[in-house]
């Protein structure tokens, strides 16, 4: 915002028209320029959901693990991947 401001601040003195095509052709330099990070916060934004998911089916798995070995008879060693499978899918 200060780029395209400043662009229309610097040819205030030369007329309207000439601080108006100022400010597009700095907003549109702006623009080109925050556009290239659209690709990578896009697929961020895919995997993310998906890591939370493999987070909680290994947190289950491990919780089926000590299942496995242990029973269920002792809460605390269920605990451990109980919690990790909620941790993984608290959203931020």
């Amino acid at each position: 915002m200060g780029r395209v401001l400043a662009g229309g601040l610097l040819n205030a003195k030369h007329g309207r028209e000439i601080m108006k095509e100022s400010i597009e052709h700095e907003a549109s330099q702006v623009i080109h320029d925050l556009e290239r990070f659209l690709n990578p916060l896009g697929t961020v934004a895919t995997i993310t959901p998906l890591l939370g998911l493999l987070g909680t089916v290994i947190g289950m798995i491990k919780v089926f693990a000590e299942i496995q070995l242990a029973g269920v008879g002792n809460a605390g060693n269920l605990a451990g991947g109980i919690s990790e499978a909620l941790i993984t899918t608290q959203p931020v």
